[in-house]
């Protein structure tokens, strides 16, 4: 990213993630979920994702 540093994801950025994926459909979810690289880091969308799949209970 030409030498710029990432910004820092805040709290409203995961909640609006959240109240998005509730939308979604399971198919949309799992895709958001397949591009995950480290688990540790996670965006506030595949973040959203991996929540809303749990609630569901389509993920353990």
């Amino acid at each position: 990213m030409n030498g710029e540093k990432r910004r820092r994801y805040d709290l409203r950025d995961y909640i609006y993630a959240e109240a998005e994926a509730i939308l979604y459909s399971a198919d949309v979810l799992f895709f958001e979920l397949s591009g995950v690289t480290d688990w540790e880091c996670l965006t506030p969308g595949q973040k959203g994702a991996l929540i809303e799949l749990k609630r569901r209970r389509l993920i353990p």
